[in-house]
């Protein structure tokens, strides 16, 4: 396969007491982990046990809101949940801030990020 990778633009979010690298970028053929938007998927219904794993990553002290939600299937990645959320604590942000969590296949680990300040579209229902 071909690599499509690009240069990423870095920058570093402190928040409560926390640290989120922020990557801007695109992905490429051969990355570990789904992509911030949805690419060659189909809408999934939602997986409830997955969420919940999901979102015991998330830190509650960041207090986040979430917006849009969207759980998707492939061959590739499986079953993965995005979520747009905005961090209230925070003066509002540029971008979109997304969760992408995949679900761990065999003895795969759960794969989950959280971007914030990301040049995509917001998600929308399907």
């Amino acid at each position: 396969m071909r690599s499509k990778a690009k240069a990423a633009a870095l920058s570093l979010m402190m928040l409560g007491g926390l640290a989120f690298l922020n990557a801007a970028c695109a992905q490429d053929d051969d990355a570990p982990t789904p992509p911030l938007a949805p690419q060659d998927e189909q809408v999934a219904p939602d997986d409830n046990e997955l969420i919940q794993k999901c979102m015991a990553h998330v830190p509650a002290k960041l207090g986040l809101e979430l917006g849009t939600t969207l759980t998707t299937q492939s061959d590739r990645w499986g079953l993965v949940w995005r979520a747009d959320f905005a961090i209230p604590k925070v003066a509002k942000m540029t971008g979109v801030n997304r969760i992408v969590c995949k679900r761990a296949r065999g003895d795969e680990p759960l794969n989950f990020a959280l971007a914030t300040s990301q040049n995509i579209l917001p998600l929308t229902q399907k």
